[in-house]
């Protein structure tokens, strides 16, 4: 009976340990406070991660994903506005061309 009370305290212990020392677990913990794992795409940015909606940290795979689903919201075949929506893909498409090339990144 003693065992596993101990067991169970040092289970809770290492739990409680690893979810507010793990970088991993509290940013995780921390965007889904914000009710999603990226930001909000900021298209009128100079700064191609704002673009994007990304943090710097992004990888390859994350910054293509990004760039697919604003390209499909912004395409100027499927937007309304057309004008607006023409300045933004192409401010979409230079943030992905220089975020996907690793030497102009």
């Amino acid at each position: 009976m003693i065992a596993r009370w101990r067991y169970t305290l040092l289970t809770s212990l290492v739990l409680v340990y690893l979810l507010t020392q793990c970088p991993i677990t509290s940013e995780a913990r921390r965007s889904s406070s914000r009710g999603s794992s990226r930001g909000e795409p900021n298209v009128d940015s100079d700064n191609y991660y704002a673009v994007l909606g990304l943090s710097k940290r992004a990888k390859a795979k994350e910054i293509k994903s990004a760039y697919r689903k604003l390209a499909l919201k912004y395409h100027p075949d499927k937007a309304e506005d057309k004008e607006e929506a023409e300045a933004k893909f192409v401010k979409i498409s230079e943030a992905y061309a220089v975020l996907s090339d690793d030497e102009k990144r």
